[in-house]
């Protein structure tokens, strides 16, 4: 059987590719198909997520399982066939961790084999985004942090002073509290 995705990046503009994949190759295939298909450099790390109508995250399948075996499943050893449930199944694939390039990956048709190479990019729309163009979306919490900022009173306490001190020692065992 061949799977037929619809793989839409998250971008400003209207941005997809269909790929055909066998149901017999593994979701490491598929990230190599989605990183060609949008001309990304295939550089970053990625995971893929089963999901349900709503978009929201279940399993997840990692490029490169550093842990237990047994606790993730891995890219190259998981099978199309063994995840997808559903004729509608849907997929939140990210990549690039730090820059966060989400896609949204939905099963549309599936149909009998045919001969050839796969995966196929079958269908495109849109102008790929340029990988670097979206810059880490984070700021460090200090950026967050003004010359009006009201320390928590049970922790400015614990410090050891009022507003105008400088704290002189902190034990750790007194900020269980805050964590």
């Amino acid at each position: 059987m061949l799977y037929t995705f619809r793989v839409l990046i998250d971008y400003e503009k209207d941005v997809f590719r269909d790929i055909t994949c066998r149901q017999d190759q593994s979701f490491a295939m598929l990230n190599n198909a989605i990183i060609e298909a949008f001309d990304f450099s295939g550089d970053q790390m990625s995971s893929f997520y089963m999901s349900n109508d709503d978009w929201d995250k279940g399993e997840e399948i990692v490029q490169f399982n550093m842990g237990d075996e047994d606790e993730l499943k891995s890219m190259e050893s998981t099978l199309l066939k063994d995840m997808i449930k559903d004729n509608d199944q849907k997929i939140l694939f990210i990549y690039d961790f730090l820059k966060l390039w989400i896609f949204y990956i939905e099963l549309i048709s599936i149909s009998e084999e045919k001969e050839g190479d796969y995966p196929q990019i079958t269908s495109r729309l849109g102008i790929s985004p340029k990988e670097d163009e979206k810059s880490a979306d984070f700021e460090m919490p200090q950026d967050h942090i003004g010359e009006d900022a009201e320390l928590d009173p049970e922790l400015r306490d614990l410090l050891g002073g009022n507003d105008d001190d400088e704290p002189d020692y902190i034990d750790p065992n007194d900020l269980s509290n805050f964590y």
